[in-house]
């Protein structure tokens, strides 16, 4: 399957995080995977592997999130790929849990609209965050820091000053943009937080 005529991924260099592609017009999910599999012209970018980008294809294409519209693919690392939707969200996609061991979602996380599993394919659908606008005086990476700790939860892989798991939202608040950075303390810790899930239920 060739890529659609007149409308293939555009690179962008103005982005100042990193190289982004956009079409000219939406694509879905399934059309820009199957683009990212064949392209040529993202071979210069770090992308998953062509054998897991070939699984997302496998499990996605004919579930419902593969008909999501995206106008950019936005980053990727070796097992992910983030996508910007014309509404402004970000589709990310990956082959392992965001959540680890189902780590519920906090007030701490970017605002998580759609999640799911397929397969062996995770997706989310969630804000984007500002990633731009920090005062660096404040130390953002602390402050999400010091949340993720106040709900009890281990910081993981978040350094201060690297700013790239963490943005702002649209209400002004700095959130958790790589939700692994926040994981149970223990075991123990986890079972807890589950049970304590269930029993607020009822």
């Amino acid at each position: 399957m060739k890529a659609i005529k007149n409308n293939l991924p555009i690179l962008d260099t103005t982005n100042r995080i990193f190289q982004s592609f956009y079409y000219k017009k939406p694509v879905t999910l399934k059309r820009a995977l199957y683009d990212i599999f064949e392209s040529s012209s993202m071979n210069g970018v770090i992308m998953a592997e062509k054998s897991k980008i070939k699984q997302f294809i496998s499990d996605l294409k004919d579930e419902k999130i593969g008909q999501r519209k995206i106008n950019k693919i936005i980053g990727s690392g070796s097992s992910s790929i983030a996508f910007e939707t014309p509404m402004g969200d970000v589709l990310k996609i990956s082959h392992t849990n965001p959540f680890v061991n189902n780590r519920p979602i906090q007030d701490f996380d970017a605002e998580i609209f759609q999640k799911g599993k397929h397969k062996n394919s995770y997706y989310l659908l969630e804000e984007k965050l500002d990633k731009l606008h920090f005062i660096e005086d404040n130390n953002p990476v602390l402050q999400v820091s010091e949340k993720i700790k106040e709900k009890g939860f281990k910081v993981y892989d978040l350094w201060n000053m690297e700013t790239w798991q963490i943005g702002r939202s649209k209400n002004g608040q700095l959130k958790l943009l790589d939700h692994e950075c926040a994981q149970f303390k223990s075991k123990f810790h986890r079972i807890k937080t589950i049970l304590k899930q269930v029993l607020c239920r009822y």
